[in-house]
């Protein structure tokens, strides 16, 4: 990724806000058809007539599309400039999103939802490319936190319009309204969008072997796997879990899981801090263990106990991914980190956002839902200890600890 310098040597950071907002919006609309089935899931499978497992194989479909759209980013990008992907982007979102509000098809929803995971894939990396040419570097952290209030909107607005609309068809009109915005949003783009004139590049097929035969790089993909699980995995499937398998009402679920996804921005950053007081090392190990042992407790409580871990699974599942990039940081030399983040992050997602809610779906229906929080718990405390196992590159600069 070619990261292009401001024109202006010392923007103001105000002026550049609405921008920061634009991208942030559009972030927010290609994350929402990644989490806006989760509270629909149970009126989905009656309309689309599919079972537990069928409806988990959903979000794997999804995600392949994510993980699809992120590996081929560099190279798309290295032939238009990241602003024209962004639009291209968002234009796949809008029209696969417009489809899913129609169809009737399982076939057609399985190729729309990973459709719009593409476009959603594609757009990460040329939203990224577009703040840091938009924001000098010493402004990056306020303009990338400013951009990262998407995922967590989204994570609190999915079940809040559920609770708000009913979980019938209504699934159906938030998909047209998504496909509208992005629509809108390449169409502001196109004609206010600034930044992002730069083209990417793509990676090397010497880097990727070389990084792809480190037993670390793939530890790491474990560790991010189990992350993303703990964290995307878990908050799709949980309304099913709390209806089906808890006896909530689907108001409750939904009303549940919106307060318990209100901390996240707070933690986030709190966790940042943690991470710098403890070192990325010991963070991402407690952080994993801590996460793994509420994920466990979500399929061996009952009653009051439940909202509880719901609540505390929720908050330090987003704990975490800054110790965990730092993490992977630390452990690969600069000249390769970007490459270890473009082959990591997929993966991951593929795992953790895919994988993970399809055995889940499975077991579902095999009437074992709880053994699947269960054993998706016992995994991230078992994997925690490999956080203490990385070595890390030499520090550059300052000595640092981890």
């Amino acid at each position: 990724m070619v990261i292009q310098p401001p024109a202006d040597p010392d923007p103001p950071f105000r002026a550049q806000i609405p921008q920061l907002l634009l991208l942030a919006g559009i972030f927010l609309s290609s994350f929402l058809p990644r989490v806006i089935l989760a509270p629909f899931l149970l009126a989905i499978e009656e309309s689309l007539h599919i079972g537990h497992a069928e409806a988990g194989r959903l979000f794997l479909l999804i995600s392949a599309g994510v993980s699809m759209g992120l590996l081929c980013s560099g190279l798309v990008s290295s032939k238009i400039a990241h602003r024209q992907v962004i639009i291209w982007s968002c234009i796949l979102v809008g029209t696969a999103s417009l489809l899913l509000s129609q169809t009737r098809s399982p076939l057609l929803l399985k190729s729309c939802l990973f459709v719009a995971g593409l476009g959603g894939g594609l757009y990460f990396p040329s939203g990224i490319a577009c703040i840091t040419s938009l924001v000098n570097a010493e402004r990056w952290g306020k303009a990338l936190a400013i951009h990262e209030l998407a995922p967590n909107v989204a994570f609190v607005a999915a079940p809040f319009l559920a609770d708000l609309l009913g979980t019938g068809s209504s699934w159906r009109v938030l998909f047209a309204l998504i496909g509208v915005l992005s629509f809108a949003m390449a169409g502001v783009t196109g004609w206010k969008g600034q930044g992002g004139d730069s083209h990417g590049e793509p990676p090397g097929l010497h880097a990727l072997r070389e990084i792809a035969s480190l037993p670390a790089f793939w530890m790491m993909v474990v560790l991010f796997g189990l992350a993303v699980g703990g964290s995307i995995g878990v908050y799709t499937m949980l309304p099913l879990y709390l209806v089906t398998a808890r006896g909530f009402d689907p108001e409750a679920a939904n009303g549940l899981l919106t307060m318990a996804r209100l901390p996240g921005v707070a933690m986030a950053l709190v966790s940042g801090v943690v991470a710098d007081r403890l070192g990325a090392r010991r963070a991402a190990f407690l952080f994993s263990l801590l996460t793994g042992v509420f994920t466990g407790l979500l399929g061996g409580v009952e009653g009051r106990w439940m909202a509880g871990a719901v609540v505390l699974q929720s908050v330090l599942s987003v704990c975490y991914f800054p110790a965990g990039f730092a993490l992977l940081s630390r452990i690969f030399e600069p000249s390769r980190r970007s490459v270890a983040v473009s082959l990591c992050i997929p993966a991951a997602v593929l795992v953790g956002a895919g994988a993970v809610p399809s055995l889940l779906g499975i077991l579902a229906e095999q009437e074992r839902f709880s053994q699947g929080f269960l054993l998706l718990g016992g995994l991230m405390v078992a994997a925690s200890a490999v956080s203490l196992l990385l070595g890390f590159e030499p520090p550059q600069g300052p000595k640092s600890t981890g």
